[in-house]
């Protein structure tokens, strides 16, 4: 039914536009207010609406948003290294990853007195440190040979343990820990007898 076929004192309603009395304030087809609660009906579904919305975007954005500063960030290594024990035959180092990704420590350098010497894990086994966690685990050495530092880049009281590890993307670093030379004077002391 159009506009124009209106009876005189009728007007259409808001929502089915059904012909209703003039001055009815609720449809007897759909059952709709006709006065300001027409408004808040449609505005409880559009807000209902945006809400849920919301709700899906926050989840979304919860799961990618790490992902996303991830992919930005450059791959820097997040392996902390400290001396946990000296002994006469290993070197026992305690490892803890704060970083997003797994890491992997695959072996290392330990200069001693201006000389290195190549150290390993366990049977040359490779260590998987998680994000947010720690591994203990020893060095032991390649061969009981100290090899002179070239140029003699060290100061003769300076001793540290270079250790070598690579990401999950696969990317190598070298990180030093400095040491005291008497924190490692057991192992030193059983490479030169």
């Amino acid at each position: 039914m159009e506009r124009t076929d209106l009876i005189e004192g009728m007007k259409p309603c808001c929502v089915c536009a059904e012909p209703i009395r003039q001055e009815a304030r609720k449809c007897s087809k759909c059952g709709s207010y006709q006065d300001w609660r027409s408004r808040i009906v449609m505005g409880a579904t559009v807000l209902s609406t945006t809400l849920a919305l919301l709700t899906a975007l926050l989840a979304v954005a919860k799961e990618s948003v790490p992902a996303i500063i991830n992919a930005f960030k450059g791959e820097v290594s997040s392996l902390v290294f400290s001396l946990h024990k000296d002994n006469d035959d290993k070197l026992t180092i305690l490892a803890t990853n704060f970083g997003p990704l797994s890491e992997t420590v695959n072996g290392g350098l330990v200069y001693i007195y201006s000389r290195y010497l190549s150290v390993s894990l366990k049977d040359n086994v490779s260590i998987i440190v998680k994000p947010t966690e720690s591994v203990v685990f020893d060095l032991f050495p390649v061969n009981k040979e100290l090899t002179a530092t070239p140029g003699g880049s060290k100061d003769d009281q300076d001793c540290s343990i270079s250790l070598k590890s690579s990401s999950a993307k696969g990317t190598e670093f070298w990180q030093e820990l400095e040491v005291r030379c008497v924190d490692i004077e057991l192992f030193h002391f059983a490479l030169i007898q």
